[in-house]
């Protein structure tokens, strides 16, 4: 009956989907995070099955889809998807749907801290990579989130993410939560490539732009991009120059950072018409 019982929750905690088979002995409680009553996470056990690495990872997951007791709520919509994962030492890589962008601000912050706590507690995992359309995350680790304070996310802090309003670049505030000073240029940069969030404003940026890496050093931070960034090259210099200062600008906002050099698919070019981007540049005034 016990055994019965254990197979039922896995049902339940899968969404009545059907869930991989398993046999005796592979089932394991574990520890997953949900939204409480107010903007934070609360942990909660539920039931997985260890079959195989890949039955561990996509009943966790679909766990993490699931209404819970207590009235706690579920951090990850229903509509994302996990694509795949990868494992590469003790970091895991969890690959999403594009549905998981859609989530901003202090939901993304609450998404991205529980899918990092709940999978830094399988065996093995001291770190967790999310990977979307648009690019991927610095690598999360449970420490990043867990405080002394009741609330297991870290304070956020407020940076200026530069977008397009009448024909010129606008600083709009935007909270971002600081994990660590190594990962906070990414989380910043990976703001600014979600585009605004406010209908007002437009993104200066070619579509579909994603991040490689970021690398900040003695003042400079080195940015690597995908080749869509040179999209616009070729149009009006002041479309290019907007491109180009929405992201040096955003950048140059970070603390210690006074350069910003730009690759491409990690090769220094030339890039735009009217500007060189094999040299390190700084920020301009446009308010």
């Amino acid at each position: 009956m016990r055994k019965l019982c254990f197979l039922l929750a896995i049902l339940l905690l899968c969404g009545c989907q059907p869930a991989p088979t398993v046999s005796d002995g592979v089932l394991k409680p574990t520890t997953a995070y949900f939204r409480g009553n107010t903007e934070m996470l609360v942990s909660h056990d539920v039931v997985i099955s260890t079959a195989t690495e890949d039955a561990q990872m996509q009943t966790l997951f679909s766990a993490l889809q699931s209404a819970q007791d207590d009235g706690l709520t579920p951090a990850i919509s229903r509509d994302v998807r996990l694509l795949g994962y990868s494992r590469k030492g003790g970091t895991l890589t969890l690959s999403l749907s594009e549905e998981y962008e859609e989530s901003r601000g202090i939901l993304r912050t609450l998404a991205d801290a529980a899918l990092t706590l709940s999978f830094c507690s399988l065996d093995g995992v001291d770190a967790l990579i999310i990977q979307t359309p648009s690019g991927e995350s610095a690598p999360h680790t449970a420490e990043d989130y867990l405080l002394t304070s009741p609330s297991p996310v870290a304070a956020q802090q407020t940076v200026n993410l530069y977008f397009v309003s009448n024909g010129e670049l606008t600083k709009v505030p935007h909270a971002i939560r600081k994990e660590s000073d190594v990962a906070f240029p990414h989380s910043v940069i990976s703001s600014l490539l979600s585009g605004p969030e406010d209908e007002n404003y437009t993104s200066a940026i070619p579509e579909g732009v994603k991040l490689h890496s970021v690398v900040l050093e003695n003042g400079t931070c080195t940015v690597d991009l995908s080749s869509e960034f040179l999209a616009i090259s070729g149009h009006s210099e002041d479309a290019e120059r907007l491109c180009l200062f929405s992201l040096v600008n955003t950048v140059a906002g970070v603390s210690e950072v006074h350069h910003v050099q730009i690759l491409i698919d990690g090769e220094s070019v030339p890039g735009f018409t009217h500007y060189d981007l094999t040299q390190a540049i700084q920020p301009e005034v446009f308010d």
